[in-house]
């Protein structure tokens, strides 16, 4: 996707079709936290996270993600967790 010129990469770990069950927020955080950390130690590419779970969020920013558009995506309260933590680790 970054040799075709993708400007980021959107990770996700839950499918959001009809239908698909629901992923515990370990399992996720088991599914994206690799991809996050081997993405953003081979490219400069941002990185960004779909997920409605503040502690995949927060283990996304852990992992190496340089997007804020994650909390804007997710719709996460000012103030929240995931944001808080953001806020510390200087995405925004």
């Amino acid at each position: 996707m970054i040799a075709d010129g993708a400007d980021i990469i959107d990770v996700g770990g839950e499918s959001t079709r009809p239908g698909s069950g629901q992923v515990s927020g370990d399992d996720e955080i088991h599914r994206v936290v690799p991809v996050i950390e081997a993405i953003t130690k081979r490219f400069d590419t941002p990185v960004s996270i779909d997920t409605t779970k503040s502690e995949v969020a927060v283990a996304s920013v852990d992992a190496g993600l340089r997007s804020s558009t994650t909390f804007q995506d997710c719709g996460l309260m000012k103030g929240s967790p995931p944001l808080r933590h953001g806020q510390m680790r200087g995405l925004f």
